[in-house]
């Protein structure tokens, strides 16, 4: 059993950011819902991308490019064959771009697919990056960081994002729970078990675990 929960992101070696691509022919290819406190943002170049919030889903067709926040839980999965450029910016990264007003004063919006100028800025980035040389990679620095001013520029959100932030408080809990249930997969671990372990009605873990987790707890 594999239960993925906080995830640590290193960037790449040129850069203090991960750039990464994937292709997956698989429809029944799932990563596990989990968190960091890198911002995520995903363009889909080819085929679907579902993305799983805790509180909603969406589906990236080819050119859509969607944003998770900081320490959001979520899991993504190909329903086609998909092909997916991603960007994972570490926290102090976007703290620096944000004057450390990110995840105080503002997010960023998820859905950025109407957004050309962001698309265009990913789109260079995944260019440049093929390149590997020091001009190319003073331009992918340059590019990134004008990405970060369209954001700041056309897509924060003031203040706290309600279904989201909600969740971030539970992660220290959820990490606790997942961690327990990963230590005892092995046994007799039923809902109730894991209810009565942590203090709660099964019923009420039950709807608890899915709200948060975005999964089932079977």
């Amino acid at each position: 059993m594999l239960m993925t929960q906080y995830e640590m992101i290193t960037p790449n070696k040129n850069y203090p950011f991960k750039l990464f691509e994937f292709n997956s022919e698989d429809p029944s290819r799932l990563i596990l819902p989990h968190w960091h406190n890198s911002v995520e943002i995903l363009l889909c170049l080819e085929g679907v991308l579902e993305i799983r919030l805790s509180q909603s889903t969406f589906h990236l067709t080819e050119g859509d490019v969607y944003l998770i926040n900081s320490n959001i839980i979520h899991s993504t999965r190909t329903p086609r064959p998909g092909h997916v450029f991603v960007l994972q910016v570490p926290l102090e990264f976007v703290q620096q771009c944000t004057e450390n007003n990110y995840g105080k004063q503002i997010y960023f919006q998820g859905d950025l697919s109407n957004n050309n100028k962001i698309q265009q800025d990913l789109l260079a980035v995944r260019q440049l990056d093929r390149y590997n040389d020091l001009a190319s990679h003073a331009f992918v620095f340059a590019k990134v960081y004008e990405l970060f001013s369209h954001l700041l520029t056309t897509e924060v959100i003031n203040g706290p994002i309600i279904k989201e932030t909600e969740t971030v408080k539970k992660l220290d809990q959820l990490s606790e729970i997942n961690s327990f249930i990963q230590k005892h997969y092995q046994e007799n671990l039923t809902l109730e078990v894991v209810a009565r372990h942590f203090n709660y009605n099964a019923s009420y873990f039950s709807r608890f675990y899915k709200r948060f987790m975005g999964i089932s707890f079977t």
